[in-house]
């Protein structure tokens, strides 16, 4: 029986294309978008834990509460602050960052770029230990005035000609060198800038500021412990909690719960179309229990049980709805891959790598069957009910 049920939910199809297509349109349309969001907040996530691997475990920063976005400009931290946080028992190195936004100019155009600033005695042990590498050229050292490197999404694209090795930029009308070339981060925009902290204070006249401070914990000491005695220190010598102190892990729990957040609000929202497309596919099978009542009436008179007419309504039903998810999952993992290309070339975004959870599809395609064959009990029972006289009179 379920052979010719689907084979008459088929051939019902078939001579109905353009309602078929109708039906599906909010399924399709609900599928698709929840396959995108998951998929899109999955790769964001597996991008955000492969960055936070290459970084180490032994890594703490020390950031102005409420801290949004980038680590720039005079926020609350001073370099007194770096100081305390370089007495603490188990601290290897407290290095302390200033970060901006300035006018660079090069081959005689002009952008706003973000620039970082480091103490050269340490760029080269932050740099290592955060997981970053050089392409070309060489980090500037200690007390060097003058040089700084620069991401290759920059040099490359951020203005009208590329910027080489040993090429000029000027920085707030001041000249500078460029030493050398750092591999992308893979974060998203223009690329950034490292200038040495000296010429950073005097080009932006801050004495003492500081955005971020980066702490590397001695190995045999635990991150999470060193982590509680620096916020107790700062607390005391601040006199205030205008500050927060991060590990890696606390870093990667907060931005996983807010990835997962924004996804499930999504979804919920793309969940919206699978309820409009419910309601598509009620409304077809209301219709089409009409179209076929003197067909039920002959099925009924030659025999035909009031379940086997539930089962061909309600099978139909349920392969709108299949054949909607296959073309959503189609359709959404299509988007997810643009997506990808779109953040890698369109924004230099390089981490974000979109994989298909197998899972995922199946628990799609399963939903959207069983959406359809819900979406299908009332006017199914409906059909089941006719009496065989009534539908053979049926005009």
């Amino acid at each position: 029986m379920l052979r010719e049920s689907v084979d008459f939910a088929i051939e019902s199809m078939s001579h109905r294309k353009t309602r078929a297509f109708l039906t599906m349109l909010g399924i399709v349309i609900g599928i698709a978008a929840i396959v995108t969001l998951v998929s899109l907040g999955d790769g964001l996530e597996n991008a955000i834990t492969e960055e936070f691997s290459k970084m180490g475990s032994d890594i703490i920063r020390v950031v102005p509460k409420g801290l949004r976005g980038p680590p720039t400009g005079s926020q609350g931290l001073t370099v007194d602050d770096a100081s305390v946080v370089k007495k603490v028992r188990g601290v290897e190195y407290a290095s302390p960052m200033f970060g901006s936004n300035a006018k660079v100019e090069f081959g005689r155009e002009e952008n706003f770029e973000q620039v970082f600033c480091y103490e050269g005695s340490k760029v080269d042990e932050i740099f290592e230990d955060l997981g970053r590498e050089m392409l070309d050229g060489r980090r500037f050292g200690a007390g060097e005035r003058g040089s700084v490197f620069i991401e290759e999404k920059m040099a490359k694209d951020g203005f009208g000609s590329e910027v080489m090795v040993k090429s000029s930029i000027y920085i707030e009308d001041r000249k500078f060198r460029v030493v050398g070339i750092e591999k992308n981060m893979g974060a998203p925009g223009r690329g950034m800038i490292t200038m040495e902290m000296e010429d950073c204070r005097e080009l932006f006249e801050e004495e003492d500021a500081v955005s971020l401070i980066i702490v590397k914990v001695m190995s045999g000491f635990d991150t999470g412990f060193v982590a509680g005695v620096i916020e107790d220190k700062l607390e005391r010598a601040r006199d205030d909690e205008n500050f927060e102190v991060y590990t890696p892990e606390q870093l990667l729990g907060q931005l996983t719960s807010i990835l997962g957040v924004v996804s499930a609000i999504l979804s919920a929202i793309a969940a919206i179309s699978l309820v409009v497309g419910g309601m598509g596919i009620m409304n077809s099978m209301y219709t089409n229990v009409l179209e076929r009542t003197r067909d039920i009436g002959v099925m009924k008179a030659v025999g035909a049980k009031n379940r086997q007419i539930l089962s061909i309504f309600l099978v139909e039903s349920g392969i709108y709805g299949f054949v909607g998810g296959v073309v959503g999952v189609v359709v959404g993992v299509g988007l997810s891959k643009l997506a990808e290309v779109i953040a890698v070339y369109g924004f230099g975004f390089g981490l974000l790598k979109i994989k298909i959870d197998l899972m995922l599809v199946l628990g799609v395609l399963v939903f959207s069957f069983f959406t359809g064959c819900l979406s299908g009990v009332f006017p199914s029972l409906r059909a089941a009910k006719l009496k065989p006289v009534d539908a053979l009179r049926y005009e």
